[in-house]
């Protein structure tokens, strides 16, 4: 029992140090921004907007820089727990890249209209090649190759069968930070997208279906908010 807990706690470690990469690597942007604008007070509140404006501004070369860092360790990583794929037709990935679309499109109604009975205030995300590609296209592959290839590829050899599942899929959801609402998403998107690796032992599957369930999220969750 200890031994499978400290399994759990190695596995941890890989998201841990992911959190760390991204706060680290932000944290060095914003130092070198604040040390070329040494004149502004930074200590005013009002200088915070300007810190996150230049932040917002070079996403892509932040997630840029995470992907050059964490894909090679993660393939590294990931290629230790890999099995043998199992094939799968044309027909059925189509079939799935929509099951992808729907699933996304009916979570984030329900969470949006959950939000706007509750009244949550809620601000709409813009629309830009920079979110599409960071957050749409990027983020899912970095997450692919850590939660589905390593977090749940090494419980898969210390649990078996559900409880690597599930479990996976709970640290999945977990370390989707942006509150409880979002915490609920990815506990459905990690279900499904667990599901698909488990069934075809295949990254790219999940990575295909998850890009397809964020760019889905970033271009209809205007549209769905608006009906609000």
């Amino acid at each position: 029992m200890i031994s499978k807990f400290l399994e759990v706690v190695k596995v941890l470690l890989w998201p841990i140090l992911f959190g760390i990469g991204q706060v680290f690597i932000c944290g060095v942007f914003m130092l070198v921004y604040m040390v070329q604008n040494s004149g502004v007070n930074w200590d005013d509140a009002s200088s915070n907007g300007i810190l996150l404006n230049y932040m917002d501004g070079q996403t892509l070369f932040i997630v840029g820089i995470e992907c050059l860092i964490f894909i090679p360790l993660f393939y590294f990583i990931y290629k230790k727990y890999r099995v043998a794929r199992v094939p799968v037709s044309i027909k059925k990935i189509i079939l799935l890249c929509v099951v992808s679309f729907l699933l996304s499109f009916v979570l984030n109604f329900l969470i949006i209209m959950s939000k706007h009975f509750l009244q949550v205030e809620m601000v709409p995300t813009s629309i830009t090649i920079t979110v599409i590609v960071a957050t749409g296209i990027l983020g899912p592959i970095l997450e692919e190759l850590l939660f589905r290839g390593i977090v749940y590829g090494r419980l898969s050899i210390v649990f078996r069968g559900k409880v690597a599942f599930y479990l996976s899929v709970l640290i999945f959801a977990l370390f989707h930070t942006g509150g409880i609402f979002q915490i609920v998403f990815a506990c459905f998107i990690g279900y499904f997208l667990t599901f698909i690796y488990q069934k075809y032992h295949d990254i790219r599957l999940s990575m295909v279906f998850h890009i397809v369930v964020n760019i889905t999220s970033i271009l209809l969750s205007p549209f769905i908010l608006s009906l609000f």
